[in-house]
């Protein structure tokens, strides 16, 4: 495997590495585990929340009965890059990044991906567990099970925020600078969920 520091920045990095691991290193096998899945696209060193971020992400999943293998996660090793190949579907959480990962594993071991934005807050997990159950054809009442027990406990803690700023006036415009993984999702949730408007993002 070549890993010359000059071809690319780190996001490409990650996608080479995940790459050749994907051609070379995983087994190739017929096995599929059930409602199992990969998620790429957290890169990280470059989100100082990936950790915490893919613990929520194997949460959630695990709420509609869905198996995640994140690779950097907690508790996981060499060991789950090596059986990756026996997943049912390839989640990308990224609009930019690991494309080479996503149809390297689609060519070499025939698993299909994905592509979802990064979901933040409550309106944007509803929306990509929605659109896993689909994937999987999960019957959908699982979701909103989740969702439900799920949205009793969100809102109780996120509705004192925005009462906050409505009874002092503050003016509700957003400015977002984050990087291209987060600014659209960031962007929709204050949007979304605070009600505020996006006034600037950059990227």
């Amino acid at each position: 495997m070549q890993t010359p520091s000059f071809k690319g920045n780190f996001q490409q990095g990650y996608d080479l590495l995940l790459e050749t691991l994907a051609r070379k290193y995983i087994i190739k096998t017929d096995a599929r585990r059930k409602n199992t899945v990969n998620v790429f696209g957290v890169i990280p060193g470059n989100d100082p929340f990936s950790k915490g971020n893919l613990k929520e992400i194997k949460r959630v999943l695990a709420l509609i009965g869905v198996n995640a293998n994140t690779f950097i996660g907690e508790g996981e090793t060499l060991d789950h890059f090596h059986n990756a190949g026996s997943t049912e579907l390839n989640i990308l959480l990224s609009d930019v990044y690991a494309p080479l990962v996503a149809a390297a594993f689609q060519e070499a071991h025939g698993i299909p991906f994905i592509r979802e934005q990064f979901p933040i807050g409550f309106f944007q997990t509803e929306r990509f567990l929605r659109n896993v159950v689909r994937a999987f054809a999960i019957d959908e009442a699982l979701v909103t099970k989740a969702v439900k027990a799920e949205e009793e406990i969100y809102f109780d803690y996120f509705e004192r925020i925005p009462d906050i700023y409505n009874d002092i006036e503050l003016q509700r415009y957003g400015v977002v600078a984050a990087d291209s993984n987060y600014a659209p999702a960031v962007s929709n949730f204050i949007s979304d969920e605070l009600g505020w408007v996006p006034h600037l993002i950059m990227v």
